[in-house]
């Protein structure tokens, strides 16, 4: 029996497909709301997951995650650079990611910060993570309801230099804390599931109510990346996720875990090749997205294993 984060993380990827395919829906509100709300708690679900796990290695396992992100950043790059020549200026998407490998980069320095204010003490390193994630919430969303100068021209810097406050500083770091909170505080997890999905049930709420005030004072396009509850049920998934456990093998969740993060890298370039070559959109766009980069995820999956198990016979 083994927790089901991994089984809630495949899900997410289904949905991060879907959020990357323009106009899924059938109408701009719909649109809006998948795009800019519903799906929005994915990513900070993946951090939580990686602070919570992390926080329970020792520094050999930690120091070795961390490279192997890195690896696997600097592979990802590699492979989309003819998509990323075409951006300007390069430098800006090498530095923070292009397109969904931002994630990647801003997990490697999530993991970093995080490991380095383990050292300032527990409080220290908590009131850090909120002011961080305030200073986000500020400068992704809310700075537009700002007539000040010096708020926008901050927010104008953040995002030309830093990659914009969806970044390893001001969101990966802050969800990355969140879930080594609940790592520390463990007892958590033994509410009942009933209440945890309440829980989640009101955050999404939360998250959907704050959506809707933003679609009515913003002027589109409006990019809900750091909210002040778009990402609150993920912290209440991930409960359920430790708490609910399934009839599969560690090697199975191992198995799975890989599957998920192919699945992540490849997709964008799935979605590239079915718009200028196949010209599919929307719901078609999506499904041979999922169909084409899950089959070649499995592939690749199912290669390395094997000659994995030919090496060590």
């Amino acid at each position: 029996m083994v927790n089901s984060v991994d089984i809630i993380k495949f899900f997410c990827c289904i949905l991060i497909i879907a959020s990357h395919i323009v106009n899924i829906m059938p109408n701009p509100t719909a649109n809006y709301f998948y795009g800019q709300c519903f799906f929005r708690f994915c990513v900070p679900f993946f951090f939580m997951s990686s602070g919570y796990f992390f926080t329970g290695m020792n520094s050999v396992k930690k120091h070795s995650y961390i490279v192997r992100i890195l690896v696997i950043y600097i592979i990802s790059s590699i492979l989309y650079y003819p998509y990323i020549a075409e951006q300007s200026p390069i430098w800006y998407q090498i530095a923070f990611g292009f397109q969904h490998l931002w994630y990647l980069i801003a997990l490697a320095e999530g993991l970093m910060l995080l490991w380095l204010t383990e050292l300032i003490g527990k409080r220290a390193g908590n009131i850090f993570a909120v002011i961080m994630l305030m200073v986000g919430i500020l400068f992704c969303t809310y700075w537009k309801f700002s007539e000040y100068k010096a708020i926008k021209s901050c927010a104008v810097f953040i995002d030309s230099y830093m990659g914009g406050a969806r970044n390893g500083i001001f969101f990966a770091f802050p969800m990355l804390a969140a879930g080594r909170e609940l790592y520390r505080n463990r007892e958590i997890l033994n509410m009942r599931l009933s209440s945890a999905v309440m829980f989640t049930a009101g955050a999404f709420a939360l998250s959907f109510i704050e959506a809707e005030c933003i679609r009515r004072n913003f002027i589109p396009p409006i990019y809900n990346d750091v909210t002040i509850f778009g990402w609150t049920p993920a912290f209440f998934l991930l409960i359920i996720g430790l708490k609910v456990h399934v009839k599969y093998s560690t090697t199975s969740m191992r198995t799975l875990r890989k599957f998920n993060d192919l699945v992540y890298i490849l997709h964008f370039a799935i979605i590239i090749i079915a718009e200028r070559q196949l010209q599919l959109f929307s719901v078609s766009n999506f499904l041979f997205t999922a169909v084409v980069s899950f089959a070649l995820s499995f592939a690749i999956v199912s290669i390395s294993q094997r000659i994995g198990n030919r090496l060590t016979t």
